[in-house]
C-alpha cells in the first residue's frame, strides 16, 4: 500500500521553505492511525448524561449544548493557565525568593477526572479515542494529558508511563485524539483523566483555555508493534531521508513481503530487481533489500510482493533537508523572541546574579519540551552548527542552509555573551516550566546564581574561539566579543585548579579542544602546551586493556581516577574525547605523543564502537556501555538493585562478571531514552573515522543516522516533520516542532528497542541535545574526503599475525622517486623505524619487518607513513582477543588493515 506524500522526497532538495516550518501532517503517524479499521469499540462516556466527571485544581467543568461531536451535549472544561496562589506557596520559593516549581516540578495543573466505582477491565481493547473542540482565543498552544490509572504495577524503573500528552490541538475545530495502549496494563482501571498543565501565558495571550470533550471510547485496532528488533509487519526499515549515490543502500522489509524486490522510479518503471536476502542471528530473522549498486539520482520506492515503500530520494545533497529542519528546531526554541504561531517575546523577567550584579538572562534557546536553559546545551548547539558551517563552505547548494545556520549561531552566541558574569561565571542551569508575565518583581520570577564550572568554561572557550574565527569576516564586532570572552573563559578554567594532574573526562576533552582552538586563533604556544598536558589526562581516562579477558576495550572512565566506567543514561558527551584526539593529531602531527593520541581513537572506534555494534546486528546500533556485576550489586536498594540486576543479566555476556549493553541500565522510571546517547557516540565515531580515513567506520556512522530517520524496526522517522510516520513528541510547553528529536528510543526488557505510542517525559521529550549531536555527526558524515586519481604512489601492506605475539609485515610500494617510510607503533616494537626507498629504477620496492607485541592483553596499532606526513599512511590494527562471543561465530584473534591506498591519499593532499 502506498501512503506517503511525494512532497517529502525531492530528487533535488533545494526548496526548503520559511521558518517556522510546517510539518507535512499527511506523512505523520497520527494520519496513518486515522486510517486504521476499528475492529471493535465500547463507549465509556458519550457525555449525554452526568457521567461522574469531577474537576481537580483551579478549573471549572460543566455540560454544554453549544456543540457536540454526536448527540446533544459535550463536557466543557475550562481553566486558567496560571495559578498564582500555587506559585506563591513557600515550597516553590528559593532562599533568595526565586520561583523554583519545586512542589510538583511544574507550574501547576488542572484536570477533569472520571473515577470508576469498580475497576474496569479494558484488556480487550488497545486504543483510546475521544474528541475535543478547542475554543479559539489568542492562546496558540493547546495540549491535554491523558492518564489511565490501574490497580497493580510497581512503578519501578522498567514500568511504562501511564500519562500521554496530545499536542497541537487546533482551535476552532473538533480534534480526534487517539492513543494506542497495548503496552499498558489495563485490567483494573480505576480512573481516566484529562489534564491541562498550567504552562502560563505571555502578555497578549489569553490566560483562559476552554475545551469541549465528547465521545470517549475504547477501540480495538490492528495495533503498531512497539518492542523488539523485528521489522514491523507490512513496513520497510529504510532511510526516509534517502541515500547518496555511492552510499550503501540496504533496507529491510517486515512480514508480508515477497522473495523478490523491485526499485521503482516516479514513472512506475522498474529500474532494478533482485532477490530479498535473508539474515538470521540472535536477534531474529531479517529480510534485506540491497540496492547499493544502483547510483542514478531520482526519487524511488521499493516494491516487495504486495508491499510498496514510501518514496525516497537518491541524491548527493540528501542531508541538507534534515539539517535545515534541525536548525528550524533551534529557531522555534528561541527564548526572548517572538516565534510566529508558537509564542511571543518571552521571559523578560528571567534573571541571574553574581554578588550584587543582577541582569536579565533570556535569549538563546529553550532546552526541550519545557523552557529551561543552560550553558552547555547552548554551547553544544552552537559548536555543532559551527562544524556544519565549516563543512558546507564548498557546497554551492547549501547557501540557504548556511544563511539560516549563521543566524542561529549569532543568536546563540549572543546569549552566551549576555549571560557571562566574568571570571568564568555563567548561568550553569535554570529550570523554567512556564511562560511568565515579563514583569520583574512578581510571583513567577525565576532568579538563579551564576556558577563557575571548569569544563563548561573550556567548552564555552572552544565555542567562542571557533566562532570568532568563523565570523571574523561576516560580523567582526561579534567575532571580537567572542574572542575576548574565549580568552577570559579559558583562563578561568585553567585557573580553577592549581595543578592539572587530575581531571574529569569533560574537563580533559574540552580542555584539549579549547586550547587548540585558542592556539589556532591567537598563534600563542602556551595554548598548545596546555593541550598536551590535558591530552595526557584524557588518555588516563581510557581503558586500553581487555579487562579480565573481555573482548571490548577503548571505552572511557568518568575521570582520571578510573573508579567508574561511563554509563550514559540520558545525557552523554562521547563526542568530546574524539573531537579532542582528532584535533590533537591534526594540529600537532609531528609531536612525540601523536601515536598515543591516534591509537586512543583507534581503540575507541575499533574495539568499542565497531565490536560492540555486532550485538545489535543487523542494525549495528552502537553500544552503550560495559557493565561489571559488582557495580550492580553495590546498589543496596532492593527494588533498584533487583531491576538493575535483571537488566545486567539481559546484556550480552562477555564473561562471568561483565556484560555489554546496547541500551542503558535504567535506575528510575523518568530519565529514559537512548537516541541522544546513540547520536553522541555516532558523532564520536565519525570524528575517529575521519581521522583514520576509515570507510567502514563511516558506513557505521551512516547506519546510525539512517536508524534515526526510519531504518529502525518500527519504520518511524524519529525527527518530527522529516520522513514518514513521525510521532508526536513531549512538547507540553510549546508545540511539536519540525526538526526536533526526542531523548530517544527506550528499552524495557531484553536489551532491545521499546517504542510505544506513549508521549511522556523523558524518552519522547524533544530536546536540544540529540539535535546537536545529529548535526555534529552529519557535519562529518556528509563531507566525504574528495578523491582524485592519476598520482604515482601506492603502497600495499600484508600483515600475518602469529600466536607468539609476533606480526610479520610485508610492504609493497609502487611509484617513482625517493621516499622515506616511517613506522610508528602502539603496544608493538620493531627494529624497523624508518627507511629510504628509491623507486626511480624499477618503480617498485619491497620491505619486510616484524612487530613484537609486548602485551597481548592490549590491542596493537602500527601506522606506516610516507615522507614524514602522518596523513599519508596505512594502518595495521590487531589484537589477540577473541570477539566471537559478540557475533556468535567461531572466533580468532584479529589483525586488520585500512583499505585505502596511498595513491588515494596523495591525490587528496597533493
Amino acid at each position: 500500500m502506498v501512503s506517503g506524500s511525494l512532497s517529502h522526497a525531492q530528487a533535488d532538495p533545494g526548496e526548503y521553505g520559511s521558518y517556522p516550518l510546517e510539518a507535512a501532517e499527511e506523512n505523520s503517524l497520527m494520519a496513518r492511525w486515522e486510517k486504521k479499521p476499528v475492529l471493535e469499540s465500547r463507549v465509556i462516556d458519550d457525555m449525554e448524561g452526568a457521567g461522574g466527571w469531577k474537576v481537580n485544581g483551579i478549573g471549572e467543568m460543566g455540560y454544554t449544548e453549544d456543540r457536540a461531536r454526536d448527540g446533544k451535549q459535550s463536557l466543557r472544561f475550562s481553566t486558567s493557565v496560571r495559578d498564582a496562589a500555587y506559585l506563591a506557596l513557600p515550597g516553590n520559593k528559593s532562599e533568595w525568593g526565586s520561583q523554583t516549581f519545586s512542589i510538583s516540578g511544574q507550574a501547576g495543573a488542572s484536570s477533569v477526572q472520571l473515577r470508576f466505582d469498580k475497576p474496569q477491565d479494558w484488556s480487550a481493547y488497545n486504543r483510546i479515542s475521544y474528541w475535543v473542540y478547542v475554543h479559539p482565543t489568542s492562546m496558540p498552544r493547546h495540549n491535554l494529558n491523558l492518564e489511565i490509572k490501574n490497580e497493580g504495577g510497581d512503578g519501578g524503573a522498567l514500568s511504562s508511563a501511564r500519562s500521554h500528552y496530545s499536542n497541537d490541538l487546533k482551535p476552532g475545530m473538533w480534534n480526534h485524539v487517539l492513543f494506542e495502549m497495548p503496552h499498558l496494563q489495563r485490567d483494573k482501571v480505576t480512573m481516566f483523566s484529562l489534564t491541562r498543565e498550567l504552562t502560563g501565558n505571555n502578555p497578549g495571550e489569553d490566560p483562559i483555555v476552554t475545551y469541549d470533550i465528547d465521545r470517549l471510547e475504547l477501540q480495538r485496532v490492528p495495533a503498531d508493534a512497539y518492542e523488539g528488533w523485528a521489522v514491523s509487519a507490512g513496513k520497510f526499515a529504510f532511510s526516509h531521508a534517502g541515500y547518496r549515490p555511492e552510499d550503501p543502500k540496504i533496507a529491510m522489509v517486515g512480514g508480508g513481503g515477497g522473495e523478490r524486490f523491485e526499485l521503482v522510479d516516479q514513472a512506475g518503471r522498474v529500474v532494478l530487481a533482485g532477490d530479498v536476502g535473508i539474515l538470521e542471528n540472535k536477534n531474529g530473522v531479517f529480510h534485506q533489500v540491497d540496492f547499493s549498486g544502483f547510483h542514478t539520482e531520482g526519487v524511488y520506492r521499493i516494491r516487495c510482493g504486495p508491499l510498496v515503500s514510501d518514496p525516497f530520494p537518491i541524491h548527493g545533497n540528501i542531508w541538507l533537508q534534515p539539517v535545515f529542519k534541525a536548525v528550524n528546531f533551534y529557531y522555534c526554541e528561541r527564548c526572548g523572541y517572538e516565534v510566529p504561531g508558537i509564542h511571543k517575546e518571552c521571559h523578560k523577567d528571567w534573571q541571574g546574579f553574581r554578588g550584587d550584579e543582577k541582569k536579565v538572562i533570556n535569549g538563546g534557546w529553550h532546552d526541550a519540551g519545557d523552557l529551561s536553559q543552560g550553558i552547555w546545551r547552548s554551547s553544544m548547539a552552537i559548536y555543532a552548527m559551527l562544524c556544519n558551517l565549516e563543512a558546507m563552505q564548498q557546497n554551492k547548494g547549501a547557501s540557504a542552509v548556511r544563511a539560516r545556520m549563521l543566524s542561529e549561531v549569532a543568536w546563540g552566541l549572543k546569549y552566551l555573551l549576555k549571560t557571562r558574569f566574568g571570571d568564568g561565571y555563567h548561568i550553569h542551569w535554570c529550570r523554567m516550566r512556564m511562560f511568565t508575565d515579563n514583569e520583574i518583581g512578581t510571583v513567577d520570577d525565576v532568579v538563579v546564581p551564576a556558577q563557575n564550572v571548569a569544563w563548561e568554561n573550556f567548552l564555552a572557550a572552544a565555542v567562542e574561539s571557533k566562532a570568532a574565527m568563523l565570523l571574523e569576516g561576516a560580523d567582526p564586532e561579534l567575532a571580537a566579543q567572542a574572542r575576548a570572552a574565549a580568552i577570559d573563559d579559558w583562563q578561568a578554567a585553567v585557573a580553577s585548579r592549581g595543578t592539572w594532574d587530575q581531571a574529569s573526562i569533560e574537563e580533559a576533552a574540552w580542555g584539549v579542544s579549547s586550547s587548540l582552538l585558542m592556539a589556532r586563533m591567537s598563534g600563542e604556544e602556551k595554548y598548545r602546551k596546555q593541550a598536551v598536558v590535558l591530552g595526557d589526562l584524557l588518555l588516563r581516562c581510557q581503558e586500553q586493556s581487555f579487562v579480565e579477558g573481555i573482548p571490548i576495550t577503548g571505552y572511557f572512565y568518568q575521570d582520571t581516577e578510573r573508579r567508574r566506567v561511563i554509563h550514559n543514561k540520558h545525557t552523554a558527551f562521547d563526542e568530546a574525547p574524539m573531537i579532542a584526539l582528532a584535533m590533537l593529531c591534526k594540529e600537532l602531527p609531528q609531536h612525540e605523543k601523536w601515536m598515543a593520541w591516534y591509537s586512543s581513537a583507534v581503540l575507541y572506534s575499533e574495539f568499542f564502537m565497531k565490536r560492540g555494534s555486532q550485538i545489535a546486528a543487523p542494525y549495528q546500533l552502537l553500544p552503550n556501555s560495559v557493565w561489571n556485576r559488582a557495580e550492580v550489586l553495590a546498589d543496596k536498594d532492593k527494588k533498584h538493585g533487583a531491576t538493575s540486576l535483571q537488566q545486567f543479566n539481559e546484556g550480552t555476556r562477555l564473561n562471568d562478571d561483565h556484560v555489554l549493553r546496547t541500551f542503558p541500565i535504567w535506575t528510575d522510571s523518568l530519565f529514559h531514552g537512548n537516541t541522544n546517547i546513540q547520536l553522541s557516540s555516532t558523532w564520536a565515531l565519525a570524528e575517529a573515522a575521519r581521522l583514520r580515513n576509515d570507510a567502514e567506520g563511516m558506513k557505521l556512522v551512516g547506519k546510525q543516522l539512517e536508524w534515526v530517520l526510519g531504518a529502525n524496526p518500527f519504520g518511524q522517522s524519529l525527527m518530527y516533520g522529516e520522513g514518514y510516520d513521525f510521532a508526536p513528541q513531549f512538547a507540553y510547553c510549546l508545540k511539536d516542532i519540525v526538526g526536533s528529536l526526542p531523548v530517544g528510543m527506550d528499552c524495557r526488557s531484553g536489551d532491545q528497542p521499546y517504542w510505544p505510542a506513549t508521549v511522556s517525559a523523558t524518552f519522547k521529550e524533544m530536546w536540544m541535545e540529540p539535535v546537536s549531536r545529529f548535526l555534529g555527526a552529519v557535519s562529518v558524515y556528509a563531507s566525504p574526503i574528495p578523491q582524485e586519481s592519476g598520482k604515482d604512489l601506492d603502497m600495499q601492506v600484508k600483515a600475518t599475525q602469529s600466536a607468539q605475539g609476533v606480526v610479520n609485515l610485508d610492504l609493497s610500494i609502487r611509484g617513482s622517486g625517493k621516499h622515506e617510510i616511517e613506522l610508528r607503533t602502539f603496544n608493538a616494537r620493531s627494529e624497523f623505524t624508518r627507511k629510504q626507498v628509491d623507486l626511480s629504477a624499477s618503480g617498485e620496492g619491497k620491505l619486510q619487518f616484524e612487530l613484537k607485541v609486548p602485551d597481548v592483553n592490549r590491542p596493537y596499532v602500527a601506522v606506516i607513513s610516507v615522507d614524514g606526513n602522518p596523513e599519508l599512511r596505512r594502518e595495521v590494527v590487531g589484537s589477540y582477543s577473541d570477539a566471537s562471543i559478540l557475533s556468535g561465530k567461531p572466533g580468532r584473534a584479529v589483525c586488520s588493515l585500512r583499505p585505502w591506498s596511498l595513491l588515494e591519499e596523495f591525490s587528496r593532499l597533493n
